[in-house]
Formats: C-alpha cells, sequence, structure tokens
C-alpha cells in the first residue's frame, strides 16, 4: 500500500509558534492558563494540560499566573483586564491576524467601511472586528456580498484561512459596490499550499468494508466521497477565473501577441505589452513555439469570448508581496531612477512605479534628484496601497541608517578643537557640507572668512580639499559644527600684535554718526573718533568737521581685542568747516 504525505501539511507557522510559546510558559514558574484553546486539537491541548497549561474561557477564571493568548488573537478589552488583574501575558497571537487585526482598525480610523470576508462564529473574525469597535460588516459568501449597498469608501480585510478562490469571487462583487476599494489580502499562504496540495493528492478512492458494516453505512460514506468529489471537480473548475495564475504552453507567436494553450477548450492570448515591463518590440523577442509559461487571467470566462492572459500581471503581484513584505521586516530594497520632477523622483522597483519624495531623496535638502536619473540605489518602504497602484519610498532612510554607522565609527577618531582635511560635498545658501572622513559637517557661511561674503560659491566649490577646525559636536542630533576662518588670526589678533596705543596712523572717514566718526585703519578694523576728539566746540555736529571718504591722521588711545573696540583721536582738533570759511 502507498501512503503519500501531501506537500503541505501539518502546523502552519503561527500555530508552530503559539504552540512553542504554550510550552515555553510551562516549563516556567507558576501556572499557566491559555485563554480558550491554544488550537482546534484535543490532543495538543491535553498534553499542555498534563504539562500545567490549562484553557480557560474568561479572564475572571485566572486568578494570578500567565495568561497565553491563543493564535487566533482576542480584542483590546482583554489585555486591559488582564493588566488590571496584574497577569503576565504571553501573546500568541499569529502574525498574519495581528495584522489583520491592525488593517481592520486602520479602515475605521480612516472614516472607510469595513467588511470582513469570513466565518461570522470564527474566533479569529471576532477578534479582528473587536479591534474595529465591532463595526465590521461580515461576509461568508457571495450571496451576502450581493445584497451589501454601495458606499463611497470600502476597505476589505480577510480572515487568514479564508477559501482562495471564494476571495476571488467575493471581490469581484465588491469592486461594483465602492469606487474607493481599499483590500487588505491577509490571507495566510499556508492555507492556501495546503488546499492546492490535497487537490493535487485525491484522484482515484477505493471503498470497502468490514464483515459487520451495515450497508447504510457504506451508502453514507460514498454519497460523502460522491459529495468531496464534487467539491474538488467545483474547485479545479475555479482555476479558470479572473485574477487566477495558470500555467500553459506557447502554440503560437505573432509580433502583437501570442497564443497560450493552459488546459482550458481555448486558447488563450497574451498581448505584447502584457509580456514584460519594458513591453519588447515584438512578442517573437521573448518568446517562441513550446514555451512554458506562467500568467495571470485577466478577464472574466464567459462563453465565445477570448480569454486575456498577462505575466506582467503575474509579476505585479509577485512583486507587490515582495515590497510588502520588505516593508514589515523594515528591509531595503533595490530601486532603479527613471524621472526627476519637482516633486521628487519616479522610480522601479522590479516591475512596479513608485515614487520617493524630494524630503525623501537625501539627508540633506536638495532641489532635485536629477542625478539619481538612470542610476540604481536602495531605498526602505514608507507607503504601500496596491489597490491605488501606490507606493512611497524612501531613500533618506537607507542613507541615514549608513551616516550613522559611519558617524559612529568617525566619532571615535575625531576631538572637537583638531583641525582636519576635508571634501565640500555640497553648497547650501547658508553654508557647505563638508567631509571629513566619513562624517559630515556643516561649514556655515559666517565662519568660512573673517570677510563677510555675499555667496558661498565666491570661496569654495564642491570637490575642493580644504582644511578645516571641528568647533563643536551635538551627541543628541549629531551635528559637527566646522570652521574655516578659525584657522587664521582674527583681524583683532592682528590689530593687537602690530597697532598700539600712542601709534599715530591715517585711515579714512567710513561713516558718520551724532557722537562722532568711524574710521576704517585696514580692510578689517574699524575705530571710533568720538566728537570730543574730533573738536573742542560745544554742540558741534560731526559733519561740519568730517566728510565720508575723507583721509584723516589720527592717534590711537585704546585698543580692546575682546571687545573689538579701538579708540582714536585727530592728531590736530579741528575747526569749523564754517568758521574756517568765514575767515577766509
Amino acid at each position: 500500500m502507498e501512503i503519500i504525505l501531501a506537500e503541505n501539511h501539518g502546523f502552519c507557522y503561527g500555530v508552530k509558534r503559539a504552540v512553542e510559546m504554550a510550552n515555553e510558559a510551562a516549563n516556567s514558574d507558576g501556572k499557566s492558563y491559555t485563554l480558550g484553546p491554544i488550537i482546534h486539537n484535543p490532543q495538543v491541548v491535553g498534553r499542555l494540560e498534563d504539562k500545567g497549561v490549562s484553557p480557560v474561557q474568561e479572564v475572571s477564571d485566572i486568578a494570578e499566573g500567565t495568561m497565553i493568548i491563543r493564535s487566533h488573537g482576542v480584542g483590546p478589552a482583554i489585555y486591559e483586564e488582564a493588566e488590571e488583574k496584574g497577569l503576565h501575558v504571553v501573546d500568541a497571537t499569529c502574525p498574519h491576524v495581528k495584522k489583520a487585526q491592525q488593517d481592520a482598525k486602520s479602515v475605521i480610523d480612516e472614516g472607510m467601511t469595513l467588511v470582513i470576508l469570513g466565518e461570522k462564529n470564527h474566533p479569529e473574525v471576532k477578534s479582528i472586528n473587536l479591534w474595529a469597535n465591532n463595526e465590521g460588516i461580515i461576509i461568508e459568501d457571495e450571496e451576502s456580498a450581493q445584497k451589501l449597498q454601495v458606499v463611497e469608501k470600502m476597505g476589505v480585510v480577510v480572515q487568514t484561512t479564508f477559501s482562495q478562490f471564494k476571495f476571488n469571487s467575493i471581490i469581484d462583487i465588491l469592486e461594483k459596490k465602492s469606487k474607493n476599494l481599499k483590500v487588505f489580502k491577509t490571507i495566510c499562504n499556508a492555507t492556501q499550499e495546503r488546499q492546492n496540495s490535497a487537490v493535487d493528492l485525491v484522484q482515484t478512492v477505493g471503498v470497502t468494508a468490514g464483515a459487520s458494516t451495515p450497508d447504510w453505512i457504506i451508502k453514507e460514506v460514498i454519497e460523502t466521497m460522491k459529495d468531496f468529489a464534487e467539491l474538488l471537480a467545483a474547485e479545479g473548475q475555479e482555476e479558470f477565473k479572473k485574477g487566477n495564475v495558470v500555467e500553459g504552453t506557447v502554440v503560437q507567436v505573432e509580433d502583437e501577441r501570442a497564443y497560450v494553450s493552459f488546459g482550458y477548450k481555448t486558447e488563450a492570448i497574451l498581448n505584447r505589452t502584457e509580456i514584460s515591463y519594458p513591453a519588447p518590440e515584438s512578442a517573437k523577442d521573448v518568446l517562441k513555439n513550446g514555451d512554458e509559461i506562467k500568467a495571470v487571467i485577466m478577464n472574466h470566462i464567459k462563453e465565445d469570448n477570448p480569454i486575456y492572459l498577462s505575466m506582467t500581471r503575474l509579476a505585479k503581484d509577485e512583486d507587490w508581496q515582495y515590497v510588502i513584505e520588505a516593508q514589515e521586516k523594515d528591509e531595503a530594497i533595490v530601486c532603479k531612477g527613471i524621472d526627476a520632477i519637482p516633486a521628487g523622483l519616479v522610480v522601479t522597483v522590479k516591475s512596479l512605479r513608485g515614487f520617493i519624495p524630494l524630503s525623501q531623496g537625501d539627508v540633506h535638502f536638495v532641489k532635485s534628484l536629477d542625478n539619481l536619473v538612470g542610476t540604481e540605489f536602495e531605498a526602505k518602504v514608507l507607503e504601500i496601497d496596491e489597490k491605488k497602484n501606490r507606493l512611497v519610498l524612501s531613500r533618506r532612510a537607507v542613507l541615514e541608517v549608513e551616516r550613522q554607522a559611519k558617524l559612529a565609527e568617525a566619532l571615535k577618531n575625531i576631538n572637537v578643537g583638531e583641525n582636519y582635511k576635508g571634501i565640500v560635498r555640497k553648497i547650501m545658501p547658508y553654508g557647505a557640507f563638508v567631509d571629513i572622513g566619513g562624517i559630515e559637517g556643516l561649514l556655515h557661511i559666517s565662519d568660512i572668512s573673517w570677510q563677510k561674503i555675499k555667496k558661498v560659491e565666491d570661496v569654495l566649490s564642491v570637490g575642493q580639499e580644504i582644511e578645516v577646525k571641528l568647533q563643536s559636536f551635538d551627541a543628541e542630533s549629531n551635528k559637527l559644527s566646522l570652521s574655516l576662518k578659525a584657522l587664521s588670526k582674527s583681524p583683532w589678533d592682528v590689530a593687537e600684535e602690530t597697532l598700539h596705543v600712542g601709534d599715530v596712523i591715517k585711515g579714512k572717514v567710513v561713516r558718520l554718526v551724532a557722537y562722532g566718526a568711524f574710521v576704517a585703519v585696514n580692510d578689517d578694523i574699524q575705530g571710533l573718533l568720538h566728537i570730543s576728539q574730533i573738536t573742542k566746540q560745544r554742540n558741534a555736529k560731526v559733519e561740519d568737521y568730517l566728510n565720508r571718504g575723507q583721509e584723516v591722521e589720527v592717534k590711537i588711545i585704546s585698543l580692546n581685542k575682546d571687545e573689538k573696540k579701538l579708540g582714536l583721536a585727530l592728531t590736530e582738533l579741528m575747526e569749523s568747516k564754517e568758521t574756517a570759511e568765514d575767515a577766509e
């Protein structure tokens, strides 16, 4: 006798995880309980009970110890009740169920009508609805879906063990019930794989019976088998429905299309634009007779109507799953920039189109992402809406992780106050970002030169190698402040060394004020010539004695480097211009 074990069988990931967590709780100190049977298997429940893990129906049945939440999940009120009682909670909710719960909650939070596909009395469906304040409409079959009223916005969440075939059929109906349909396909892959494995195995069934078996039992078994055979046959027909994946053989290829035989009574059409992305110039460039392909049925199958297939749609389905898993795992994926627009960058991720907002293109502010067009780089997924074909990504998230790693390593070798060789990486209106060995610091425009400059570009250029001093480091924000001018003496340091009280020098009047005049003694230093050092006349006006731009001979009477003050006096006091003119 040949016994064949189905390829997909036994515990799924969620159930296996729950049982392992229950066994761990059994090995810990104190009494443990499961809220309801951990899984629908009396043998497993019995073994756990032998180890001291008992099932209970209500939180109130537990006085103290550990409460294990089974894989089907519970509503938020259960967590609150357990916390109030001071119980230790082990949450064995299947991650797929947990996602369905959060998806249901998000639908309600967004003000959409929530539809849950599943069995009304199933504990998982109940838990999903509890996270949505019990506002979900539970649909078990196509008939119930047909009765739904049309609504503006609808979100659909699915029981993880729901039939894949029934799901596709119901979604076709719901697409006509709302213009804005958002579907969270939360069916666990293990369920679909297990159903397919069973169909692959069951082809022929033999029936025999013992000598003590009455005829009516034999007839009942045969009738049950017939019902099961009809069920399998019906599921086999489900293979040929819109949205289903089929395998076929290319039997004819033209420039614009190929014809595929896939087990149905007629051949299907695979248009050139549905073969790959971007589409080939000719289907003959990609396919030939005899090629085995996988594709998705694109239309409802009706008598005498052609059937259309799509290989790109299949790729997109797989690629959507790829980006969904990447987001769940917080993993980076490879993108390629194809078009820079004012708002950001259009990219491709395998067969999908995505978008990187300008603010997510770099760790620093940039005006454009033109430099990324035609290049491949890594990004993280920010937002996914498969129904709206919306995929938003962030390159900044990846660069920030790299930046932090480089920063942590580089910080081991740098010290505030020391000088470093650096390369100008980016110039902004307010300064320049300089790489000093794996990390970038800001060289503010005010720290570039002791002289005032109008534009950073007047002094620096991208790629230029310069030496800078590390002025400060903010550990919380990981920001480095650099200075170029700190490498040279300030004009007042030079003034202290070259100018002395009592020196007589020449200067130029640059500004007149009510209390005197400011005189430039060189390009960087100005001193104050007080009115009392210009004339002894009372109530005198400075403009009666001096003009802007006039050269004068002055004596230094004070110099304070710290306060940046230079006091001056005329070597000879002046008479009023008017008086001097009158005398003439």
